[in-house]
C-alpha cells in the first residue's frame, strides 16, 4: 500500500486512534526532517499490531 507523504499523520489519527500529543509529536518529527520511511514502517507496524491484537 502507498500512502502520500502528505496523509501519514491522517492515516495515525485515523487507523491508530493516536492521542493529540502523539499525534503532535509526529507532526513535529516530519516537521524536522525526519526520514519518512522511518514514520511509515512505524505505521504500518501499527496496523499490523492493531489487526492481530
Amino acid at each position: 500500500m502507498s500512502i502520500s507523504d502528505n496523509l501519514i499523520t491522517r492515516y495515525f489519527q485515523i487507523l491508530i486512534l493516536l492521542s493529540l500529543a502523539e499525534l503532535s509529536q509526529i507532526e513535529l518529527e516530519l516537521s524536522f526532517g525526519v526520514n519518512l520511511h522511518d514514520v511509515k514502517r512505524d505505521l504500518g507496524k501499527r496496523i499490523v499490531t492493531k489487526l492481530h491484537s
